[in-house]
């Protein structure tokens, strides 16, 4: 399903639940061009080196994308990266077609600030304005609470790609529906929302939505490439989907009406654009060119809190304040296989837009990287991975143990690649280069299985405790409801959950992993915790962790949200023994003695 991707630091509720023609991308700019070639736009400028150095890395590391930079008014770079489509070759380049998401919420917002300028709508109207037989709980639901996600409806009906969703299926599934709260209560994501809004606009201007976006929006922000079916996709690269290694097509394959999407998608989803478009917009919204002031001031309004007072949401945008006490307006999308993020820094002229079409490996947290590059701040480079005899890499695997007798067990697969699995100490070990024994730590760890195996049970105070609110009581409900019956499901009857390892982080932060049993196999679990507040949890977490190769016996961990990166090496065999694995810590180097062969 298309939704909003949140995250710490653009968008305060917690993830627990968890480009183009060079003269034509310049020319919008009104700025001397950069140096640009068949690949991308590069300015030689020492940012544009450690964004290109960066974004390098990573198709080694199974990612792929785009990303713009700009900053002061010039493209910084706008670059491809890896693959586009792999099963024809086709490389990522600043030209590729990708899905924007959630994105569409903000030109479905325009649309109807547009219609409000026209004086055919208010924000204020109600749904029994538009809509017939409107139900009481809903007749006080306004375009304002449906723009803000403040109505109280659901957040997703039915399948994206239902082509039994027509405008009136929509329109009498969202009527139909029971509320999750009262209209401007609080706040709650719901693409059903944006679903009606372009109902609205069909409604008033009596075109279809594409139809009024492209001739009322589109078109004079000067975007060529952005829509459903209007724009001629033909002779274009689009950015094909992979779930792993597994390709999974474009949302322009998937099953559609004639006229564009099923409604379940419409208007909240499914518009496809280029990084050229997007900066353009980016442009037209400094301006009159699209909207009015009063417009544009009305989008940028932080109405609703989206949890924890860090982050509201306006009319298909984010608002929320840096930790430079800048702002930034922002609003990103994805299915989990494409994302796309657009942020812009408005008081530090900044603008960074990336898509991506390999979600599913984690790319999708390369904008969070993005901003550190920018604005100088710490951040972890992915490994520059070399090629090795898969071989070589499979005589290393195997069992290693530290002097307290704990195993770090390693195997290899064909790529070269390490994976390195352990627990307490050792789990700290290969995770932060250190190993800890922290009193405070191992209270930490007890009590986050406590709390982990009390939300198992349905007992959610500690955890509702723990997230200070930022996610609503039934909302955890509802994630621990799904997920429990899937692991009963696959493993049996859950029996208890304990403690793994806590690792503290440089910042202060500290990790724990867990791990609950089931009466057939067991599933691990990921908690970041700032202080007494969880700031990140992974309720499912594989806990081995990949080394990727930099020469024959050099290898280096990397994960997108990880703070820092670990580095290992192996000294060969002598006749005294069966050789050795050495974890270079920030501090110092440990060695672990080889027990057992792989």
């Amino acid at each position: 399903m298309t939704c909003v991707v949140r995250r710490v630091g653009l968008s305060v509720a917690v993830g627990i639940l968890v480009a183009f023609a060079s003269a034509a991308l310049q020319g919008c700019g009104g700025r001397p061009p950069a140096t640009a070639s068949g690949s991308g736009i590069h300015d030689g400028s020492q940012l544009a080196l450690a964004l290109d150095d960066y974004m390098s890395r990573l198709p080694a590391l199974d990612v792929s994308g785009a990303l713009l930079v700009a900053k002061d008014g010039k493209i910084v770079l706008s670059k491809g990266y890896g693959l586009a489509d792999r099963e024809k070759n086709k490389p990522y380049t600043n030209a590729t077609v990708f899905s924007t998401g959630s994105i569409t919420k903000q030109f479905t917002a325009a649309a109807i600030m547009k219609l409000q300028e026209a004086g055919r709508l208010s924000v204020d109207d109600t749904l029994d304005k538009f809509f017939d037989d409107v139900p009481d709980d809903k007749a006080r639901i306004s375009l304002h609470h449906l723009l803000t996600h403040t109505s109280g409806l659901e957040p997703f009906l039915g399948d994206d790609f239902d082509t039994t969703a027509t405008r009136a299926w929509i329109i009498r599934a969202a009527l139909g529906s029971e509320l999750s709260s009262l209209p401007g209560e609080r706040y709650e994501y719901s693409n059903v929302g944006y679903s009606l809004l372009a109902a609205v606009i069909e409604i008033v201007s009596e075109r279809s939505y594409e139809e009024f976006l492209v001739e009322e929006i589109l078109k004079p922000a000067g975007l060529t490439r952005t829509g459903y079916t209007i724009p001629d996709w033909s002779g274009m690269t689009i950015a094909q989907g992979y779930e792993g290694d597994e390709p999974w097509g474009t949302v322009l394959d998937k099953p559609w009406l004639a006229d564009g999407p099923g409604w379940n998608l419409r208007g909240n989803g499914g518009i496809h654009s280029t990084l050229v478009d997007m900066y353009r917009w980016h442009q037209a919204l400094l301006g009159d060119r699209v909207l009015n002031a009063a417009s544009r001031e009305r989008m940028f309004t932080p109405f609703a809190d989206e949890g924890g007072g860090e982050s509201h949401y306006g009319y298909g945008w984010s608002i929320a304040t840096t930790p430079r006490n800048t702002k930034v307006i922002a609003h990103n999308g994805g299915n989990q296989v494409f994302f796309a993020d657009v942020r812009r820094y408005v008081d530090e002229d900044v603008v960074l837009i990336f898509a991506t079409n390999t979600a599913s490996a984690g790319a999708e947290w390369v904008s969070e990287i993005v901003p550190s590059i920018i604005f100088g701040e710490d951040y972890v480079v992915p490994p520059k991975i070399a090629r090795i005899d898969p071989e070589r890499a499979r005589s290393l695997a195997g069992e290693y143990a530290l002097p307290s007798g704990e195993i770090v067990a390693i195997t290899a697969d064909d790529e070269g690649r390490l994976s390195l699995a352990a627990i307490g100490e050792a789990f700290c070990l290969i995770t932060s280069g250190e190993t800890h024994q922290h009193p405070h730590l191992d209270h930490l760890a007890r009590h986050t299985s406590e709390m982990i195996g009390g939300a198992i049970r349905s007992e959610l105070g500690p955890i509702e405790r723990a997230l200070e609110g930022e996610i609503p009581r039934e909302e955890i409900a509802g994630i621990f409801k799904e997920r429990r019956a899937t692991w009963t499901g696959e493993h049996g009857e859950y029996r208890s959950t304990s403690p793994v390892a806590a690792v503290p982080e440089e910042d202060g932060e500290v990790v724990v992993i867990a791990r609950s049993d089931f009466a057939r196999g067991a599933i691990h679990h990921r908690v970041r915790w700032s202080g007494p507040r969880i700031v990140g949890a992974r309720l499912t977490f594989d806990p081995e962790v990949t080394f990727y190769p930099e020469s024959e016996t050099g290898f280096a961990s990397f994960g997108f949200t990880e703070k820092r990166s670990v580095r290992i090496s192996f000294e060969p065999a002598t006749n005294a023994q069966g050789g050795a694995l050495i974890v270079h810590g920030p501090r110092n180097s440990t060695t672990l003695t080889r027990v057992n062969q792989g």
